[in-house]
């Protein structure tokens, strides 16, 4: 059983609380955050989507080279029924013999 239970989640707020505190991170190695975020209010268990956006941020500004710029834009298709999290950095990614693992 799930310990969280679903609650509204603001995509917009989400967005906005991770990339505050993921520039206090990306500020130490020159970095900056940049983006769009548009809103839309879902039913989720709260925790999810903030790990699922924090995540890949976190290793974007782990791995992105000092001074350049992270782009995260969280938007709404609702013709698709979906939100979009694109994080857009200039690392090195994820070397190509490992990408089987990641399907």
């Amino acid at each position: 059983m799930h310990a969280e239970t679903f609650a509204p989640v603001s995509i917009k707020v989400l967005c906005e609380s991770i990339i505050e505190d993921a520039n206090f991170e990306a500020s130490g190695a020159g970095s900056s955050i940049v983006g769009e975020r548009q809103d839309l209010t879902l039913f989720a268990y709260p925790d999810v989507p903030r790990r699922a956006i924090e995540i890949v941020l976190r290793n974007a500004i782990r791995y992105a080279p000092m001074g350049s710029t992270i782009q995260v834009e969280c938007m709404v298709d609702l013709s698709a029924r979906k939100v979009i999290r694109d994080i857009l950095d200039h690392g090195p990614g994820v070397p190509e013999a490992m990408l089987p693992t990641f399907s």
